[in-house]
């Protein structure tokens, strides 16, 4: 993978941007593309960011998908704790 890609590992809490942290969503508007589970990216506010997406919560789709694209900068949306079940060691 080009080490110049940058991977914003993001929570977006139990219900997308009321409970996002203004951090988080500085990071998912200013990516490239954004990446997570369709139950996520389905949500209204996110589709109505108008970024381009990949829909998966698989780790080896992911990293394929960021190693594969032309995009500089990711952010992968996740539900939950990200310190307790985070994805980053596995992508």
């Amino acid at each position: 993978m080009d080490k110049n890609k940058k991977i914003y590992i993001v929570g977006t809490g139990m219900d997308g941007l009321k409970t996002i942290t203004a951090e988080g969503l500085n990071y998912i508007k200013n990516a490239d593309a954004i990446i997570g589970a369709e139950r996520i990216l389905n949500l209204k506010h996110f589709e109505l960011l108008e970024k381009p997406s990949f829909k998966s919560y698989k780790s080896e789709e992911i990293y394929k998908f960021i190693s594969d694209s032309e995009y500089t900068t990711y952010a992968v949306l996740t539900s939950g704790d990200n310190g307790f079940h985070s994805c980053a060691k596995k992508i």
